[in-house]
């Protein structure tokens, strides 16, 4: 393996992706129409856009910082962050073959389809997700563009907080089976407890962390009452099968 990517070839990286992009594309487009055709609602409209553009200046930056700012590439950083962006990749496309035709760029919500339960959502809330925000920072860190990498990072968890919030509060997305917790009891035997009935209303703050990597607390997240977190897991770790309809993000 050289020691050295030049720009050239990280340039030649950024058109793969790229494509990689209009492909994804192509796959939402014809999903969109198995969807809508069995009565799919869209929400989440106005974030859209806003999506398309930061996605799109995502690989604008990684391409003219390096060159204008003149980035070297660090060998350990260049090639670790490579590593990390390939395995986004790899998860994010394990996100749309298992979703299959419910997967999308846009927030389409089928009525009554059954919760995906399977492939990364047996262990991660939000796989696509993860991916976006590694790939968001691994990217640019390439080839040392580390600008455009916080830039991405922090445009990207507001915006993702948006999205997520979008998603949760969708009518067919809000009744979620409920998990027992670790003394067996479930939140569905206590709806009429405040800790049960915030199961279904959208989340009011976000740590740090959780901000960083795409939004959202667990359930009663923050504590009111003491600072002790009992239980506590990040957002994107299930205790087991967790299943999810979320439309996967394009990242």
């Amino acid at each position: 393996m050289p020691m050295t990517l030049p720009l050239s070839l990280y340039l030649l990286l950024l058109g793969l992706v790229a494509a990689e992009r209009i492909a994804e594309l192509a796959v939402a487009r014809r999903n969109a129409r198995w969807s809508l055709a069995r009565g799919a609602r869209e929400y989440g409209r106005g974030h859209y856009p806003a999506m398309v553009a930061l996605h799109t200046a995502l690989l604008v930056g990684c391409a003219v910082e390096p060159w204008a700012a003149g980035r070297p590439f660090v060998p350990m950083l260049g090639w670790s962050a490579l590593a990390l962006a390939a395995l986004a990749q790899g998860l994010r496309w394990w996100c749309i073959t298992t979703l299959g035709p419910r997967w999308n760029t846009r927030v389409l919500v089928v009525p009554g389809l059954p919760l995906v339960a399977g492939g990364p959502y047996r262990l991660l809330r939000h796989p696509n997700y993860v991916a976006v925000v590694v790939e968001g920072a691994a990217l640019p860190l390439v080839h040392s563009a580390w600008l455009t990498a916080a830039a991405f990072t922090a445009l990207n968890a507001a915006l993702l907080t948006v999205r997520i919030r979008c998603e949760d509060t969708a009518p067919d997305n809000r009744a979620r089976p409920h998990h027992p917790r670790r003394h067996g009891r479930t939140h569905g035997h206590h709806s009429g407890s405040r800790r049960g009935s915030r199961r279904h209303e959208p989340r009011r703050a976000l740590g740090v962390i959780d901000l960083l990597i795409a939004g959202g607390g667990p359930p009663g997240w923050p504590p009111r009452s003491t600072g002790r977190w009992p239980g506590w897991r990040p957002w994107f770790w299930n205790r087991g099968p967790r299943p999810s309809t979320r439309p996967a993000v394009r990242g």
